[in-house]
């Protein structure tokens, strides 16, 4: 059955080969498997807006690590290749290494969902030690709908989102010992509103913990969440790709 990864990113160090052989790999597991490759700054983007590959989609913007000197470039670029992505992102908030410029990461994350709410298109948000900020932006653009990928907050946060009608991603780290909180939110709030992902090429699900991540992995986050909410792995598969469908309107289709 085909899977769809809704968050990858095709260039990094990490890999050690190219973006071809990462597409050739995914679509071995499955020829319809899915994939959304993402942006995360403005030569990332542009290189992704040159790909033509069946059934990988595009999600250009930039992310808030590059707040501080941003290209301004990335606003005209998403404009006029509206018609070519799915979705605006990776865009967000991260307080991880504290929140230094904080500032300019909100202006950054707001002129980016301005954006979305203009073009109509949904955004993918990455939040780190920032939760409540990113729920306060959210609630100034209630037409922006979108998915908190890699999610990592709480069971009120995650009822909060579902109730916004945003998604949130899944992925390896659903997988690790050490994550019991995400399991338990999975529990409590299904997967109406849940998209699977990896992030590769990191975050590596368990068996393959430690490794580069591949988006064929996705499938170990299927299987692990089909285990604990006693479902049939393909169920789980499908309800998923159908979210998917809902948020970001991608099918199979011949280019």
């Amino acid at each position: 059955m085909k899977v769809i990864d809704t968050h990858a990113h095709l260039w990094d160090d990490k890999y050690q080969c190219s973006e071809c052989e990462i597409i050739e790999d995914f679509k071995n597991d499955d020829h319809d498997n899915i994939m959304i490759a993402v942006g995360t700054n403005y030569d990332d983007s542009v290189r992704l807006l040159s790909l033509d590959k069946k059934d990988v989609y595009v999600a250009i913007g930039i992310h808030p690590q590059f707040a501080r000197k941003v290209d301004e470039r990335i606003f005209d670029l998403i404009e006029l290749n509206k018609q070519k992505i799915v979705a605006i992102g990776e865009i967000g908030l991260d307080y991880y290494y504290g929140d230094d410029y904080k500032k300019e990461q909100l202006i950054l994350l707001r002129r980016q969902m301005a954006l979305a709410d203009k073009l109509d298109l949904p955004v993918i948000l990455h939040s780190r030690d920032a939760s409540q900020d990113l729920l306060a932006v959210i609630e100034e653009y209630p037409k922006v709908r979108g998915v908190v990928h890699c999610f990592s907050d709480s069971l009120e946060v995650a009822q909060k989102l579902k109730d916004k009608g945003f998604f949130i991603g899944v992925g390896g780290s659903y997988t690790f010992h050490s994550n019991q909180q995400l399991r338990d939110v999975i529990k409590v709030v299904g997967l109406s509103n849940v998209v699977l992902e990896t992030d590769s090429p990191y975050l590596a699900p368990v068996p393959f913990r430690g490794k580069v991540n591949r988006p064929q992995y996705v499938r170990c986050v299927a299987k692990a969440i089909s285990r604990d909410l006693e479902m049939d792995v393909d169920d789980v598969i499908n309800i998923t790709n159908m979210n998917a469908y809902k948020l970001f309107g991608v099918k199979n289709e011949d280019k």
